[in-house]
């Protein structure tokens, strides 16, 4: 936090232990009963909402860091190795957007250069596109110093369906979330 204050938020992962309302509700009267009628060293729980109509779109346990214990990527690790179902993950919405985006641009560029060798194929040796075999083993002519190389077709068509794969498994991703979001009223 902007004061030097470390947290904990915890985001329970779903489906684990019963209706989630009740197990949010639950874990937090449980560490609060440990920490002060059992007066063992759970963390202090500072807010938490058991339903996901909240800006976090989750439920969740903000807790104090636990004292003594080491501070650091590393220490954070094996804390949330403790418990199996704590999970600490972001979704980076925005940052799927600009990859789709990103990886849009790509794909048109590449199609733009395919579309740009099978013009000047077209006219200038028509038989490269009636098969990949006669495009696979053309020459490529000699190119003088100031010219820029063409790809081979199958470089392309190997950029494309990488970039393709890649588009359409995040797209597929991004819908995903969506979908589950609006099924679960929090779109």
């Amino acid at each position: 936090m902007d004061d030097g204050q470390n947290l904990i938020v915890k985001i329970p992962y779903p489906n684990v232990g019963g209706p989630p309302v009740l197990t949010t509700a639950s874990e937090v009267a449980t560490m609060d009963f440990v920490r002060t009628v059992l007066e063992l060293p759970v963390p202090k729980v500072l807010a938490w909402e058991s339903s996901e109509n909240n800006p976090v779109d989750a439920q969740y346990i903000m807790m104090e860091y636990p004292k003594g214990y080491p501070e650091g990527y590393h220490q954070f690790a094996d804390l949330l190795a403790l418990n199996q179902n704590l999970m600490f993950y972001r979704s980076f919405k925005g940052v799927h957007m600009r990859l789709l985006l990103d990886l849009q641009d790509d794909i048109a560029e590449l199609e733009w250069e395919l579309d740009d060798m099978d013009i000047a194929d077209s006219v200038n040796e028509p038989e490269r596109l009636r098969s990949r075999r006669n495009d696979d083993n053309r020459k490529r002519p000699k190119l003088e110093p100031d010219e820029v190389p063409v790809r081979e077709r199958s470089k392309v068509l190997g950029d494309l369906r990488l970039n393709v794969l890649q588009y359409v498994s995040l797209r597929t991703k991004v819908q995903q979330r969506r979908y589950n979001a609006k099924a679960k009223g929090t779109a």
